[in-house]
């Protein structure tokens, strides 16, 4: 029997928990000092290689504040 195709509508990845931003609507509460590793990223992409993401969102704290990844 064929695996059947796991579709996820949208996929989160926190960057960072830092952030360098006053936001008013912010619902993250106050900023640390913290940064998802590329192994985290790497190992969550391995485990999700047969999975259809529609979209992948790209969030934080500030995640322009971790370029590198």
């Amino acid at each position: 029997m064929d695996k059947q195709k796991v579709i996820l509508h949208g996929l989160g990845i926190e960057l960072t928990r830092r952030c360098n931003l006053n936001c008013d609507f912010c619902s993250k509460g106050m900023p640390q000092n913290m940064d998802i590793t590329k192994a985290i990223i790497d190992k969550t992409m391995d485990e999700l290689k047969d999975t259809y993401i529609s979209h992948v969102r790209l969030t934080g704290g500030e995640p322009l504040l971790a370029p590198e990844m």
